[in-house]
């Protein structure tokens, strides 16, 4: 979500408007949604994965 707001300022000072600010909602929304998704599907998919390097083992507790 930083990385899109810091995007839009340096849009607002490029263009000389601050209208570009207007999609800082819809950014911080649709960042905090992804980023939920994103941890979803990594919990689901790290024991998986976890076999895959080599690990015998996958114990939730060590997170």
């Amino acid at each position: 979500m930083a990385h899109n707001l810091g995007q839009l300022a340096a849009e607002c000072v490029m263009i000389k408007s601050s209208a570009a600010m207007y999609y800082a909602p819809v950014l911080i929304i649709s960042g905090l949604v992804m980023g939920t998704v994103t941890a979803y599907v990594l919990r689901v998919l790290e024991p998986y994965l976890c076999r895959i390097r080599g690990q015998e083992e996958y114990d939730q507790d060590d997170r």
